[in-house]
Order: C-alpha cells, then structure tokens, then sequence
C-alpha cells in the first residue's frame, strides 16, 4: 500500500479535520467522505488519491459502517493509535449531538409541506455528493487497472457490469460481490504476469 504523502499530522489536527468532515456528512457517509477526502487528499496531502483509494477498498470488506473504518484506518497510518483514537472521536461526537438536537426538532415540525421539499432538495445534493466522492475512489483505481494492460482493464470493466447487473436482479450478499470481483483481478493479474513472462523468453 501506497504511504502518505506528506508529514504525519498531530492526532488533534486529525480530530478538528473528522470533526468538520462529520459536520458535512448530511444524506449519509457519501458526503462526509467527500469532506474527509478534500480535507486530507486535496488539502493537505497527507495521503494521494492512490492511497485513500486502497485504505477505503480495505474498508469495504470489513463488516459495520465504512466511514468509521476510514477514519480509524487512516488515522492509525498516520498517527498510530492516538490518531485512530482522535479521528474516530472527531467523526462520532458531532453526530451524537446533532442528532439530539435534530430529533428534538423534527418531532415538532414533521410532516409540514415545507420540511418535506427541504428533505428532498437535501436527498438530491447528497447523492450528487456520493457520485462525486465514487468519482474520485474509482478514477485511481482505474488509472492502474488501464497501466496493466487492456486485459486487466477489460475484467475490470465485466467484473463492473456482472455486479451491477447482480445486484440488480438477485439477492447476492455486497461481500460475496466484493470478494469474487477481488479474486477474479488477482486472478487476471497472475495470467497477465504469466503471459508477459513468456513472451519475454520467446
């Protein structure tokens, strides 16, 4: 895996960075990703685009919710336990709070025409902010799926096609599709090695 780019940050800067991630983070963990993303990728440069990509497919096969595995994986690479400890704390104590408030709120005004258009319009920006953040995670990826040949890139693009039309018509457990898209690249990659190896000693 890919090391970060820049100097490790203090886990209190890995705290305010979750934090403020967390307080974007409207419509689900597509958007606070996103924040986490600009923050530590674009910003500050303490990961490239290739290494946040890796960390967020490893997060993808553990069980629970991806956003907390990131902050904890990311933070453990780049300030040991402390800074998993402080990103984990700055990603789960805003919502701990909002939600409160928002729950006290909304059980006085729910059902009003007006909250019900502000939900929507708040729904739409949110998956716009998801395509973008899928965006970003798949463009490094598939940069060095296109480096290893068409071969590589052709499996990549059925294994694509297979998942979305699986997941579309069956039942088929997310993790069954994660772990057979992995083993069929891995699997791509040892034939495309093999052959490259033998046209070398032809």
């Amino acid at each position: 895996m890919q090391s970060p780019k820049a100097e490790s940050p203090r886990p209190l800067e890995l705290f305010v960075v979750w934090m403020k991630a967390s307080a974007q983070a409207v419509g689900g963990g597509g958007s606070g990703q996103l924040g986490a993303y600009n923050a530590v990728v674009t910003s500050r440069g303490w990961f490239s685009p290739e290494a946040w990509a890796e960390c967020w497919g490893i997060c993808q096969i553990v069980p629970g919710v991806n956003i907390i595995g990131m902050a904890l994986l990311t933070g453990s690479r780049l300030a040991g336990f402390s800074g998993a400890g402080a990103s984990l704390a700055g990603l789960v104590a805003p919502n701990v709070v909002l939600t409160l408030l928002l729950t006290a709120l909304y059980t006085h005004v729910q059902g009003t025409p007006l909250l019900q258009a502000g939900l929507h319009g708040l729904m739409a920006a949110a998956a716009a902010a998801s395509f973008l953040s899928s965006w970003r995670l798949a463009r490094p990826v598939v940069r060095a799926t296109a480096a290893q040949g068409r071969a590589a890139l052709g499996v990549a693009v059925l294994i694509l096609l297979a998942a979305a039309v699986l997941v579309r018509t069956t039942d088929v457990p997310v993790f069954g599709l994660l772990l057979a898209g992995g083993c069929a690249m891995a699997a791509t990659q040892v034939v495309v090695g093999h052959m490259k190896r033998n046209q070398d000693h032809s």
